[in-house]
């Protein structure tokens, strides 16, 4: 296959939707990596005001994007059955068959 607008094609619904999905889940790795570091400072007692603050924020910020990413996913599956209907069918028989 050939691209021959590329417009058209990183303005189709599919790729708007996965984009978002990439970004959110970069978000997410963010915010734990923020949480991690948050909490590596509260055990050693270093700039427990600051680390407490960041806690928040990046909890606050890794909630919002769990629940949006949870929203991008779904539309994701939604636009595969409706344009993709055979690659949809094809990861169910997968799934079965390795049940």
């Amino acid at each position: 296959n050939e691209m021959f607008d590329f417009w058209a094609v990183a303005l189709s619904p599919v790729a708007i939707n996965k984009f978002f999905h990439t970004v959110l889940s970069g978000w997410i790795v963010g915010a734990l990596f923020v949480l991690g570091i948050s909490c590596w400072y509260l055990l050693k007692k270093r700039n427990t005001e600051f680390a407490l603050s960041s806690i928040k924020v990046s909890a606050i910020f890794g909630l919002v994007a769990s629940i949006l990413i949870i929203w991008t996913g779904d539309g994701s599956a939604y636009q595969v059955a409706r344009k993709q209907p055979m690659k949809l069918a094809w990861k169910v028989f997968m799934r079965v068959a390795t049940e």
